[in-house]
């Protein structure tokens, strides 16, 4: 039961949840925040000294950096095929 109920208050913190009316979307962001918390929590079992806070800023700024690179991947590979 204390694993759940910590699981519950670090996805209360920063909650991804919008209201929408799609049925499926909240589905979708529960799963987005679970998988958020669980490898938080994982990364806390190997002695990493990060708060909550960090950890998800350093996650977003990854998914970002991670987008950019991709995007420039395919912007090069379409001038390659036009050339």
């Amino acid at each position: 039961m204390g694993g759940v109920d910590i699981t519950d208050q670090l996805r209360e913190y920063y909650d991804t949840q919008l209201p929408v009316r799609r049925t499926w979307m909240p589905l979708f962001f529960w799963l987005l925040d679970t998988a958020i918390i669980n490898s938080y929590l994982v990364l806390k079992k190997s002695n990493k000294d990060i708060n909550h806070k960090d950890f998800r800023m350093q996650l977003v700024w990854g998914l970002i950096k991670a987008g950019l690179e991709e995007k420039r991947k395919s912007q090069i590979h379409e001038v390659r095929l036009m050339n």
